[in-house]
């Protein structure tokens, strides 16, 4: 997967996250609670998601391969984590 595919998911996947926050405004307290934890789990998975994109924008051309499979486990379970926050929330 090329980088710019990562920034491309990760814009896309902030954008999940912000339609997120403005539901959760709109729900019961319960659901409220639940939204939230839901968008801190996210957040902490984006952190690393973030952080692997900055490792491979400093990595050279041998590091990409190294980094790669690391980079791809962090956007699964970023993506795993969003799609299932939005088929509960829907």
């Amino acid at each position: 997967m090329a980088l710019s595919s990562y920034t491309s998911s990760h814009r896309k996947r902030v954008l999940i996250r912000d339609i997120l926050v403005a539901k959760a405004d709109e729900v019961t307290a319960d659901a409220k609670l639940e939204y939230k934890a839901q968008i801190e789990s996210l957040k902490a998975k984006q952190a690393v998601a973030r952080k692997k994109i900055e490792e491979l924008q400093q990595a050279g051309d041998s590091a990409w391969q190294d980094l790669k499979s690391g980079s791809e486990l962090a956007w699964d379970a970023l993506r795993e984590a969003l799609d299932s926050a939005k088929t509960r929330f829907r």
